[in-house]
């Protein structure tokens, strides 16, 4: 359920959905302001392996999150 949450945060900070109302446009573009578009999409890109790892039995759910949550926190 979180990697289900951190592609959702990360699809609508890539790009902002068309029908959202003005109010999510406004946060989304805010959000978007702390990152540069790379390190959107290299983050997208890092969850997607992470996911696909997971299906594939190479890595187990919480080892997954925790490197998502180390990934997250080295941004800075």
């Amino acid at each position: 359920y979180i990697i289900t949450m951190i592609f959702y945060l990360l699809r609508s900070l890539a790009a902002t959905p068309k029908n959202s109302p003005e109010f999510v446009r406004k946060k989304l573009i805010r959000q978007r302001e702390n990152f540069r578009q790379e390190t959107i999409k290299d983050l997208y890109k890092f969850v997607i392996e992470a996911d696909f790892k997971i299906k594939k039995g190479l890595m187990e759910v919480s080892q997954a999150e925790f490197s998502l949550v180390s990934e997250f926190c080295n941004l800075g």
